[in-house]
């Protein structure tokens, strides 16, 4: 049963929400704001009683070992997203975001996350400028302690990173399932699979192409040399029995993975007439 003042302090808010012809925000009035935390505790317990949706904080669970989910998901970030951490005016903001310019992927990544940290991501469409008119998703995870573990543990560093990339210690000291996880995801992240059956992995960082070659090596893939195109490192393959391993070892019967990747895959590899039945990695 809400007291005097709490009803009062509702029927501010909904003269407030009257005279702005929209959901009120705690910046439209202070005096509103300090009455929320005196008679409601906080401002979200007040738009709650007041018939709002309010979307209540999350905290996302940190794994406690690499599993190949979070390898895949790692691959993803390293990739194709980045992990921010700023201080402004003694405020800390320290996010994790993933890109994709693909609605499917969405309904790939958010999951993913779920099953890793327990946590349900925000999804925010940008459409892109220019003559490219495809949205782009922007995933994120908003977590200082998130931000901190994948920038300790996994050595990804804040903000701009593409120079100083490398794969982390972690994965290349793990088991061959998580290598062949977090492979999959550079290559959903950053691989390129072309018609003329070669796939091909691009970094500015000549480190990170390094530790992608001994991974690939670990898994019996062999490569060439790293080729310099501009200010880009590149990484070929194009054998038919390494682009087999490939599939079998990392994309096959995957629950989690881009599925424009595995369709080129599996158009090479099955057109070709030369499918060779690997075995999974265990």
């Amino acid at each position: 049963m809400l007291n005097i003042k709490q009803k009062e302090t509702l029927k501010s808010l909904s003269k407030l929400k009257t005279s702005l012809a929209r959901r009120p925000t705690k910046r439209d009035s202070s005096q509103l704001y300090s009455l929320s935390q005196k008679y409601f505790g906080s401002w979200n317990n007040l738009m709650n009683a007041g018939g709002f949706e309010v979307s209540h904080n999350q905290y996302p669970e940190i794994p406690q070992i690499l599993s190949p989910e979070l390898a895949y998901f790692l691959g993803l970030v390293i990739t194709d997203g980045h992990v921010q951490h700023t201080s402004f005016k003694q405020k800390e903001r320290s996010t994790c975001y993933i890109y994709t310019s693909y609605e499917s992927e969405v309904e790939i990544i958010t999951p993913l996350i779920q099953e890793i940290f327990n946590y349900t991501p925000k999804i925010y469409p940008k459409k892109k400028k220019g003559f490219n008119k495809r949205v782009n998703y922007q995933i994120s995870i908003n977590s200082k302690p998130l931000a901190c573990f994948l920038n300790k543990k996994f050595s990804i560093p804040f903000g701009a990173k593409s120079h100083f990339l490398k794969v982390p210690s972690a994965i290349l000291n793990s088991t061959k399932i998580n290598k062949a996880s977090f492979l999959r995801g550079v290559i959903d992240g950053d691989g390129s699979i072309k018609k003329n059956k070669v796939l091909s992995i691009c970094s500015a960082s000549r480190i990170f192409l390094r530790g992608i070659n001994k991974i690939l090596n670990s898994l019996d893939i062999q490569t060439k040399n790293i080729l310099i195109s501009g200010s880009i490192f590149l990484i070929y393959i194009s054998n038919k029995r390494d682009l087999n391993r490939i599939y079998f070892n990392c994309y096959k019967n995957q629950k989690y993975c881009y599925l424009r990747k595995i369709i080129s895959l599996e158009k090479i590899i099955f057109k070709s007439g030369e499918l060779e039945q690997n075995k999974v990695l265990a």
